[in-house]
């Protein structure tokens, strides 16, 4: 599955190797939409509060994820 969400409260403010990404959610984060312009994200790139993440991952594993930031009130981009 290969979907855009916006980043988890935790997430921000860290970098994806900080998050140990891959591990921790499962998923790949293969392009990051940040205030209108897409980049390819490295390793030490700082998640922000309005990126939007373009992710491959399971849908079992991206589920939780969307359901929370449908919870928190946050966008499902």
């Amino acid at each position: 599955l290969v979907g855009s969400l916006a980043p988890l409260p935790e997430m921000v403010g860290k970098s994806l190797v900080e998050l140990d990404f891959r591990n921790r959610y499962n998923a790949v984060v293969l392009l990051i939409n940040r205030q209108g312009s897409q980049f390819l994200p490295s390793a030490a790139t700082i998640i922000e509060v309005k990126d939007v993440l373009l992710i491959a991952a399971r849908q079992k594993d991206v589920e939780p994820w969307a359901n929370r930031l449908y919870e928190e009130g946050g966008d499902k981009a």
